[in-house]
């Protein structure tokens, strides 16, 4: 049976598999952080009614966009399938082409393909299934950092910069502003590499703003985080829309998995540089 489905983080930096796989990945560079910071219980006001407007495990199905200083991540998340999806593409002069990745994440595994579009030579390129792959991990670099596993609806990590805000106001209805304080190792997870080296462990203090849709629920959370050395200004926009609309999110059939396979290749590129 083959596996189809309709239908991201710096914890996702140089993550590879082998071969084809761990080239692709880690051209890609750094990925969406994903995943919040929960507390054990939200703090009263404003701020609350912004936790309280996070996707939950019980609610609908919905979309979301990540977008932060390198590029833009798109997927679907399934809380009843316990489990989320997220897309990215990348122009990689290396290989001449342009590659997408899709990851499939569910709480204990994680499923990729790989497609390559724009080809200057297609013949140069490794091939991969058209189904998805489990991915396994008894053939990953030792020191490569785990992808994410699905762990809670909100991918974006929504929980973990509330949690950083020090000031919330309403400024209209269902549209709210305040600041996040991003000191030391929180800045690592939402700003690039070179703004946490030159603004080092002191506060960094960011405006955001927060929107909610009509039935209460969260729209967008942006962090306007300003230039610094070569990183341009920019705005980390975590989007979440059409809930209940998006396709149903459904796992491969564990019974007939696709482990990743060694890709065939003509001509194998050269490793890329480290990314960041």
């Amino acid at each position: 049976m083959q596996q189809s489905h309709v239908t991201h983080s710096k914890a996702l930096r140089n993550f590879g598999l082998t071969v084809g796989i761990t080239l692709i990945v880690c051209l890609l560079g750094a990925l969406c952080q994903c995943g919040g910071e929960p507390v054990a219980e939200a703090p009263p006001g404003e701020k609350s009614r912004l936790f309280a407007a996070l996707p939950s495990a019980t609610g609908p199905g919905f979309g979301y966009t990540i977008t932060n200083w390198e590029r833009t991540f798109v997927g679907e998340v399934g809380p009843s399938a316990g489990a989320f999806q997220q897309r990215t593409s990348h122009r990689n002069q290396e290989l001449g082409a342009t590659v997408e990745v899709t990851y499939l994440c569910s709480r204990n595994q994680i499923w990729a393909k790989v497609e390559f579009t724009d080809a200057k030579d297609p013949r140069k390129l490794p091939t991969f299934p058209d189904e998805w792959m489990l991915l396994n991990y008894s053939r990953m670099h030792v020191d490569t950092p785990m992808p994410p596993r699905y762990t809670e609806p909100d991918v974006g990590g929504v929980w973990g910069l509330l949690s950083h805000a020090t000031s919330v106001n309403e400024s209209e209805p269902g549209i709210f502003t305040g600041r996040v304080d991003l000191a030391g190792g929180a800045a690592e997870k939402y700003l690039s590499e070179e703004a946490v080296q030159k603004l080092g462990d002191t506060g960094v203090w960011l405006p955001f703003r927060a929107t909610l849709d009509q039935q209460g629920r969260l729209a967008t959370m942006a962090v306007s985080v300003p230039k610094v050395g070569d990183t341009e200004a920019y705005e980390h926009t975590i989007t979440y829309r059409n809930y209940g609309t998006t396709p149903t999110i459904s796992l491969p059939d564990p019974t007939t998995p696709s482990t990743h396979p060694s890709p065939s290749t003509t001509s194998s590129p050269p490793d890329p540089e480290p990314s960041g």
